[in-house]
């Protein structure tokens, strides 16, 4: 279970989680073979959902691939 508010899992303190808010960059993270740990409902914006990853410098250098190729 993650705690939405750290970004911290529950189940084990050094395992850190990255929220994504788009979901067409969630959907490009899940091709290029991150896995998604959990989804939630988007507390500040109705009928959206947040995606939590797991936080590694891989994920991080893939977002910037994702921005970079607009």
């Amino acid at each position: 279970m993650i705690n939405k508010e750290v970004g911290y899992s529950l189940n084990n303190k050094n395992s850190r989680t990255f929220p994504v808010y788009k979901q067409k960059l969630a959907g490009y993270l899940m091709q290029e073979g991150f896995v998604l740990v959990d989804i939630a409902p988007n507390t500040k914006t109705p009928n959206r959902n947040v995606f939590y990853f797991r936080d590694t410098p891989q994920i991080k250098l893939s977002i910037q691939n994702f921005l970079n190729r607009k």
